[in-house]
């Protein structure tokens, strides 16, 4: 049952917890779905989706992926739902595109970082408390009340003093606002690599003072 809920995340936001459990004989009893028993609020179209399916409680048990002709799970077809529901940050996949990343003569694990910032997932406290990982959005080096991407590698004290120190252009540094923007737009300049390094090493960084207790100098 979690598993139709949870695939039509886009109408249903969350499962209540105490539900997170249930498996399809909890609410499907004799041909009739036991909705109106469940503390999980959905929405009424879905209720009339779900109600119209009708199962037959002689057949066995089997696991069947809906989302193939064949009932078959296969990588192609988790990727084409995905792909459904996610579309690149326009900024990013209609002005700079991605070739620029994967032809930028860096680490792979720092193009990995660029690509988890790019998809706004890099667990930030921000990030982590959006995906209840954390009850503490603050920044751990400045105490900022909110650690986003943007104050983390632009607008902190801390990192603002290191790009001081780097021999960066600063043209449009603070007038972009958009985060992603701001990111795609030096990370695509002459001098790409030295501000994607300095975004790395503003990170390792902070990760030192998080977990560590590191104590880094500007």
């Amino acid at each position: 049952m979690c598993g139709i809920l949870l695939l039509k995340r886009l109408s249903v936001p969350y499962v209540h917890i105490s539900e997170s459990h249930l498996l399809l004989k909890d609410v499907y009893n004799q041909g009739n779905w036991l909705l109106p028993s469940l503390t999980t609020q959905i929405p009424d179209n879905l209720k009339l989706h779900i109600q119209s399916i009708f199962i037959n409680n002689d057949s066995p048990d089997i696991l069947i992926w809906g989302f193939s002709n064949f009932g078959v799970y296969s990588v192609k077809s988790g990727y084409h739902l995905l792909s459904q529901h996610y579309a690149p940050p326009l900024s990013i996949a209609h002005h700079h595109g991605w070739n620029w990343l994967w032809k930028m003569k860096i680490p792979e694990n720092i193009k990995h970082f660029c690509w988890l910032i790019m998809h706004e997932s890099l667990p930030t406290n921000a990030f982590r408390l959006r995906r209840h990982l954390t009850s503490d959005s603050t920044c751990k080096m400045w105490h900022a009340p909110e650690e986003s991407l943007i104050h983390l590698f632009r607008d902190c004290p801390f990192s603002v003093a290191i790009w001081d120190m780097v021999p960066f252009p600063k043209e449009n540094f603070m007038s972009i606002t958009e985060f992603l923007d701001w990111f795609a737009n030096h990370g695509t300049s002459s001098n790409g690599i030295m501000f994607i390094v300095t975004c790395w090493v503003i990170w390792q960084a902070r990760n030192d003072m998080v977990f560590n207790d590191g104590k880094w100098t500007i």
